[in-house]
Formats: structure tokens, C-alpha cells, sequence
């Protein structure tokens, strides 16, 4: 007997008439499936469509803004972070800030904006170790922002060190721009 398209839907009929009647020989033992259905396989010259791939699949929707979330009070100017001597730990001041700047980030006027955060040292001490303790701390101002939803593709984290430092601003702060 030739398998073909034509002839699938007879032997899937077939095998469960076969099935229900049951001229098997042996009772139906496997609890999972009802009595009388029987499994078919494709004959192998009949084509088997492929998954649909991950780029035709539905994309979930934006989540909406948090409630309490209002867009006025999102900053016109990027803030900076300033962190104590020798540290690269987030207090919880600067938590409360960039959680909000995450959401204005996220929903509101500063959606489509992308930005750098550039960290700094102090001049004291060993250039090697501040341009490290920089690029900490602009990767914690990173991480976090991430953490809270912001694609990290729309954050870069860069230092600079003691080499740009400020007379008026601390050396010891990430500084956070809009990416050109």
C-alpha cells in the first residue's frame, strides 16, 4: 500500500474503528489515553510543517505604568549619584531616585532616550585603582536600571577616573547623559 496524502485521514480512521473494536489482540492498558484511541504516525513522505519560529510569535505588550507613577515629575536633567569614599554601593537614597528615573525611563517622557553613565573618581590614590572603583560604580548605576526593567542596550556604563574631574562637583559620582 502506497502511503500519500489522500490516504492519512483513511488510516487514522481505520486505526481507530481497528482500535475501538478491539481486534488488537491485547486490552487498552495505557491509563492516559481513552479506550478505543489509538496513536498514528505520519507516513514519511508526508510532509510535517515546521514550529512557527520565535520571530512570527506574538510579542507580549508593554506592561502598563505603575499606578502611582506620574510622568510630570520625571527630571528634565539626568541627576548624578555621588557615593562615599572608597565605595561603589547604592544607598538607599539613590535607590528611591533611580527606581523613579527607571520608571520615567520606562514610561515616560525619557522612553525613547538612551544613556551613558560616566563614573568618577577622586584624585587620590592610585589612578589604576580609581578608574576601577569608577567603572564599579558606573556599572552598579547599570545593573541597577536593569534590574528594574530598562533594556540594557539602552545604557552604557564608561569611565573616566580622576582625569575629568570637577572643582565644583565631587570626584566620587557617576554622572548620567543622554547618549548622542
Amino acid at each position: 500500500m502506497s502511503w500519500g496524502p489522500r490516504s492519512l485521514p483513511v488510516a487514522v480512521a481505520v486505526a481507530v474503528v481497528v482500535a475501538a473494536s478491539g481486534a488488537c489482540g491485547s486490552p487498552n492498558t495505557d491509563l492516559r489515553q481513552p479506550v478505543g484511541v489509538s496513536t498514528v504516525t505520519a507516513a514519511p513522505d508526508v510532509p510535517v510543517p515546521s514550529p512557527p519560529s520565535r520571530a512570527d510569535a506574538p510579542r507580549a505588550p508593554a506592561a502598563p505604568a505603575p499606578p502611582d507613577f506620574v510622568p510630570a515629575t520625571c527630571p528634565t536633567r539626568l541627576p548624578s549619584f555621588v557615593f562615599p569614599s572608597d565605595s561603589a554601593v547604592i544607598t538607599p537614597a539613590q535607590d528611591f531616585e533611580l527606581n523613579h528615573l527607571a520608571q520615567c525611563l520606562l514610561f515616560g517622557p525619557l522612553q525613547r532616550v538612551n544613556i551613558i553613565a560616566v563614573g568618577h573618581a577622586d584624585p587620590v590614590g592610585d589612578p589604576g585603582y580609581n578608574l576601577a572603583l569608577a567603572e564599579a560604580r558606573a556599572a552598579k548605576i547599570k545593573a541597577f536600571l536593569v534590574a528594574h526593567g530598562v533594556p540594557g542596550v539602552r545604557v552604557l556604563a564608561t569611565s573616566v577616573g580622576a582625569r575629568q574631574s570637577d572643582a565644583s562637583m565631587p570626584g566620587r559620582r557617576v554622572d548620567l547623559v543622554v547618549a548622542p
